[in-house]
């Protein structure tokens, strides 16, 4: 049998390397070809990828034309440069209509960079909070679905040592109340 190959092809027009304070985004695409040098060479993934000044990922795209599309798009914190905000937007180009469907991913932070909360694409929110002496040591998670508290879990830091010496977990009975 015959051999295929892929390539993937680097588009850097709208790249820069940020050395021009004026520019405020770089993009870079990638193409994957099947077959390059057959006779029924074709396109078959796109991926774009965009950075801001800071050099974060704001936007990145992966699409295979007449499929499918994904698309990520980040906003992150000033300050700390964290993610506070993803979405991801799915489009399916092979319905009729074509279907399209977002998630929605948010996050804040402490002074730190610890996730003080995460909420998921269905609103579900999972809180946590942090040792004062020690500011990455975990002391307490709670997660809570549609406004009720689902697991509720502690954690007792040893009072030298920066670990955790008891652990105490709450979680949700079969009626659905947290024991």
């Amino acid at each position: 049998g015959t051999k295929k190959k892929n390539m993937v092809a680097y588009d850097y027009t709208n790249a820069t390397d940020f050395s021009d304070s004026a520019q405020t985004s770089s993009t870079v695409k990638r193409t994957s070809v099947g077959d390059p040098n057959g006779v029924g060479a074709n396109e078959k993934i796109s991926e774009t990828t965009v950075l801001n000044a800071d050099h974060l990922a704001v936007k990145e795209t992966r699409e295979k034309t007449g499929e499918y599309k994904k698309q990520i798009d980040t906003v992150y914190d000033p300050d700390q440069q964290l993610a506070v905000k993803i979405t991801e937007t799915d489009t399916d180009y092979t319905q009729k209509p074509e279907k399209t469907g977002t998630k929605i991913n948010a996050y804040t932070y402490d002074q730190f960079g610890n996730v003080l909360t995460y909420t998921n694409p269905l609103g579900h929110i999972s809180s946590y909070t942090y040792a004062s002496n020690y500011p990455g040591l975990l002391t307490s998670e709670r997660n809570t679905v549609s406004g009720v508290v689902t697991d509720d879990v502690s954690y007792t830091p040893d009072s030298a040592l920066p670990h955790i010496a008891k652990t105490v977990q709450n979680y949700t009975d079969d009626s659905g109340q947290a024991s």
